[in-house]
């Protein structure tokens, strides 16, 4: 990552990798609010002789949207998640070129599959299903009541407006 850009720099994976020659490299990430030139990546995979691993846990409803290059046809394996921004019920999904498919079912099953969270989700009405929204506050007018902020708080927040205290009689 550079400092200066807050990007990848490619040409130092590159460097690295073809120094280092590793079995395997990772590309993807849990914050990092770029986009993933999962191409780039492939072709140093590929010259370094490395399996390219694409983490698209916490950017896959991006991908599944279209707002995010898919990793599809650059990679050898990508894993992801079902339960974060897909919004499906707790799980995990490793998916390979058919090359990498045995070796991965016979590390994962029958011992490795699961996890930290080995418990029943709670019930789901849908794995689709989404929150309401809360409702939203009434646009203030200059007609709307609004109160004044007592002595003893007086912060910026306090001096925002709010709608008027229901009255009862």
């Amino acid at each position: 990552m550079r400092r200066d850009t807050g990007l990848v720099d490619l040409d130092e994976v590159r460097d690295l990798a073809l120094k280092e020659r590793p079995k395997v490299i990772f590309c993807g990430g849990t914050a990092l609010p770029r986009t993933i030139d999962f191409a780039a990546f492939g072709e140093i995979a590929r010259e370094a002789g490395a399996v390219l691993v694409a983490d698209v846990a916490h950017i896959a409803g991006l991908i599944a949207g279209g707002a995010h290059p898919s990793p599809a046809g650059h990679v050898d394996v990508i894993s992801t998640t079902t339960h974060k921004t897909l919004r499906g019920p707790r799980g995990a999904m490793l998916l390979s070129r058919e090359e990498h498919a045995r070796a991965l079912d016979r590390a994962v099953f029958p011992g490795l599959q699961g996890g930290p969270h080995n418990r029943p989700p709670p019930p789901s009405p849908s794995p689709c299903a989404r929150p309401p929204c809360p409702p939203s506050a009434p646009t203030p007018t200059p007609s709307s009541p609004t109160r004044r902020p007592s002595p003893e708080r007086s912060s910026p927040a306090a001096s925002t407006w709010s709608p008027a205290a229901p009255t009862t009689t």
